[in-house]
C-alpha cells in the first residue's frame, strides 16, 4: 500500500467536506422517497467531493475509500426492501455509468493502455510490458473488472424486461455476491510491495474483505429464502420488486440482517477513511512517541478491533434509525390491512343490522297499507 503522511489531510477543513458527505447520505436515505431531496444531496456530495479533490487536496485513495463505503451504505437500504439491487430510473442508471468509468479507466490502464498515474493515455501497451508489469497492478486490473461487472448486472434491472425476468434473476443471485467475494479475496492479501518503513502500520483490508464475504453471504441467503415462500398470485418470485406489506415476518428480518452487514462493511470504511487514511489516528489514537502515557495497551490489532467496535456500533445505530423507519410502513401493514379489511367488513354488515333489529321491534302487519295482510296470513285464508 502507499505510504501516507498523517500530518497533512488530518485538518478540519479536510475533514469537514467529507462529513458533509455522510450528512448528505444520510439525509438521502431519511427523505428516500422525495425526489428533490435525492437530486440535492446527488449534487451536495458531488460539489463537496469536488471541493476536498481540487482545492484541499485530499488523495484519490483517500476519497475513493469513503465512496465505496457510500456505495455499501446505499446498498444496505436498497436490500432492505428487495433482495436485488436495482435500478428504476434514469438517474440511477446515470450513477452505474458514473461509477463504472472510473472503474474501466483503471482496468484499461493496467492492461492495453499506459497509466500516468493521474490520467490514461491512450498509448497501446506491448504485450512485454504488460508481461513486467508489477503485480498488484495486475490485481487491480482483475478487483476493477469485478466491480464493473457487479454494476453491470445492476444497471441491467433498469431495462423490465430484464428486471422482471426469473432467468436473470436467477442469474443475478449469484453474480452480484461472486464479485464482492472475488473483489474480497484480492483486498485480504493486496500487497503494492513497499518497504516496511512506508508501509500502511495497521492491517484493515482483511477486515473489510471479510466484510464483504458476509455481506455477499448474507445476500445470497436471503434471495435463496425468497425462493421459498409463494408468491400472492401463484407465479414465480419477483426479487426486484418489494413483497407487499414487505412479506412474510422471516423475510423482512432476513433482508433487514443483510442490510446490517452491508452496513457493517460500510461503516468500517468510514471510520477507517478518517483514521488511517485521513491519518486522524495521528491526533487521537497514536499521540507521542512509544514511552507516551497514551500508547499504553495500544497496538495495531487493538486499534483494528477498537474501529470494528464502533463499526458494529454505528451499523446498529443505523439500522435501527435510518433501514428499520425506511421499511417500518412494511413490517406493521399487515396488521393494518386486516384491521382495515375487518373496519370495512364491519361498515358492510352494519346496514344489515340495523335491518334485522328494526324488523325485529316492529310489531305484526306494522308499516302495511290498510286492508292489506301480511302475505303469510294471506297465503293462509287462501289455502283454507
Amino acid at each position: 500500500m502507499p505510504p501516507i503522511d498523517p500530518t497533512l489531510q488530518c485538518e478540519a477543513a479536510n475533514a469537514l467536506p467529507m462529513l458533509l458527505n455522510l450528512v448528505l447520505l444520510y439525509t438521502s436515505a431519511i427523505y428516500r422517497n422525495r425526489q428533490l431531496v435525492l437530486a440535492a444531496c446527488a449534487l451536495g456530495v458531488v460539489a463537496s467531493t469536488a471541493y476536498a479533490l481540487n482545492v484541499r487536496g485530499i488523495k484519490e485513495l483517500t476519497l475513493a475509500h469513503l465512496m465505496v463505503g457510500a456505495l455499501g451504505f446505499e446498498g444496505a437500504v436498497r436490500v432492505a426492501k428487495t433482495p436485488l439491487f436495482t435500478a428504476n430510473s434514469r438517474a440511477e442508471l446515470a450513477f452505474c455509468a458514473l461509477c463504472i468509468f472510473p472503474n474501466l479507466m483503471v482496468t484499461l490502464g493496467e492492461t492495453f493502455f499506459h497509466n500516468s498515474g493521474h490520467s490514461l493515455t491512450f498509448t497501446q501497451r506491448s504485450f512485454a510490458e504488460y508481461q513486467h508489469n508489477h503485480f498488484f497492478k495486475k490485481q487491480h486490473a482483475f478487483l476493477h473488472s469485478a466491480i464493473i461487472m457487479l454494476l453491470s448486472s445492476t444497471a441491467s434491472s433498469y431495462w423490465p424486461r430484464l428486471r422482471r425476468s426469473v432467468r436473470v434473476q436467477a442469474a443475478r443471485v449469484f453474480i452480484e455476491p461472486s464479485c464482492l467475494v472475488a473483489v474480497a479475496m484480492i483486498l485480504m492479501t493486496h500487497d503494492h510491495g513497499a518497504s516496511t518503513t512506508t508501509k500502511h502500520e495497521l492491517d484493515t483490508h482483511p477486515i473489510i474483505g471479510a466484510l464483504m464475504i458476509l455481506a455477499a453471504l448474507c445476500h445470497t441467503v436471503t434471495a435463496g429464502v425468497h425462493y421459498a415462500y409463494p408468491t400472492p398470485t401463484g407465479g414465480p418470485p419477483d426479487l426486484c420488486t418489494p413483497l407487499p406489506g414487505g412479506g412474510p415476518a422471516p423475510l423482512r428480518l432476513l433482508r433487514l440482517a443483510t442490510a446490517y452487514a452491508y452496513m457493517l462493511f460500510a461503516i468500517f470504511l468510514f471510520v477507517d477513511t478518517f483514521m488511517e487514511y485521513l491519518g486522524c489516528r495521528a491526533v487521537i489514537v497514536t499521540v507521542g512517541d512509544e514511552h507516551d502515557p497514551a500508547r499504553v495497551g495500544w497496538n495495531p490489532r487493538t486499534e483494528e478491533s477498537t474501529y470494528l467496535a464502533a463499526a458494529v456500533l454505528g451499523a446498529v445505530f443505523t439500522l435501527s434509525f435510518v433501514i428499520v423507519p425506511l421499511v417500518g410502513d412494511g413490517l406493521h401493514s399487515d396488521s393494518r390491512n386486516a384491521d382495515k379489511e375487518e373496519s370495512e367488513e364491519r361498515s358492510a354488515l352494519l346496514p344489515l343490522a340495523l335491518v334485522r333489529a328494526s324488523d325485529a321491534e316492529m310489531p305484526p302487519g306494522a308499516g302495511l297499507e290498510t286492508g292489506e295482510r301480511p302475505p303469510s296470513e294471506g297465503s293462509a285464508e287462501g289455502s283454507a
